[in-house]
């Protein structure tokens, strides 16, 4: 086995990966596309002086050290590797005041509404596959990032799940290239009930929503390994934190948070109306 160095960035964060390993780990680890559907803005690109190195290094066991920035994985534990990075990375852009959040974008005209939701299987997809049928760009599904109040860009494709699939029915997230203003939070779910709830969510409780939102990803690399001696432990910080308080005040501040349940058709006609 021998070194490689590679970069990836996200937005303006750039990680610098030496990887010590086989042909075969470095090829399954540099092409698995869960880089592109958990990171967002996620590329390759080499620059001087990268935020962060670290290590990985094929081994037949998972663990990670986070003192000295080391993950040992075998190639069936390439997506944890991307889930160590990305926390490592929702900390780097936060640092910048970039937030990521995971839900799907849709856009109509100019406007952007991002579907959000705390567990999977609400409908948050199924909502986007259905605007996208009817009129909107759906541009994101798994992951977006906000800077200022505009979504900047998001994570690219779907999820390979079934679950994922069959609620895009057939249909995907388009590219796009441009930022768009955020003007309205959703939390959809999807029932077959003939007629809809809405619940317009007090300042209060949006700012606890969103603000859990955006520790999500610094939080959740916390459980991966259960067996790692010392577990990870988050990289919160105060001044980040602060940092997050202020976004959170300011987005809702200005954009409405809504909670919608219904079919499908009624929740789209709803948020419709919200833009208008």
């Amino acid at each position: 086995m021998h070194s490689s160095n590679y970069f990836i960035s996200s937005f303006s964060s750039t990680i610098q990966l030496i990887v010590d390993g086989s042909a075969t780990f470095k090829q399954a680890l540099l092409n698995e596309p869960f880089w592109h559907e958990f990171i967002p803005g996620f590329q390759c690109i080499k620059v001087d002086e990268p935020k962060q190195t670290w290590h990985v290094i094929e081994d037949s066991a998972f663990d990670f050290q986070e003192a000295d920035r080391t993950i040992r994985s075998s190639i069936e534990n390439v997506r944890s590797v991307v889930l160590i990075v990305e926390a490592t990375f929702e900390y780097l852009r936060q640092e910048c005041n970039f937030y990521t959040l995971h839900g799907s974008i849709i856009a109509h005209g100019d406007m952007a509404v991002a579907l959000i939701g705390t567990v999977s299987g609400i409908g948050k997809t199924r909502l986007a596959a259905h605007a996208s049928k009817h009129g909107w760009s759906w541009l994101v599904d798994e992951k977006f990032t906000l800077k200022h109040n505009q979504v900047i860009g998001g994570t690219r494709g779907l999820l390979n799940d079934r679950k994922t699939r069959t609620s895009a029915q057939g249909t995907t997230p388009t590219s796009w290239t441009r930022s768009y203003p955020l003007a309205a939070i959703c939390q959809p779910i999807i029932t077959t009930e003939a007629s809809i709830t809405r619940f317009d969510m007090t300042e209060q409780k949006a700012h606890w929503t969103l603000y859990d939102e955006m520790t999500r990803d610094i939080r959740q690399v916390n459980g991966i390994i259960h067996a790692s001696a010392p577990p990870l432990q988050s990289r919160d910080t105060d001044a980040i934190a602060q940092a997050r308080m202020k976004a959170v005040a300011s987005l809702v501040h200005t954009v409405p948070v809504l909670y919608l349940r219904g079919p499908e058709q009624l929740l789209l006609a709803e948020i419709t109306s919200t833009l208008h």
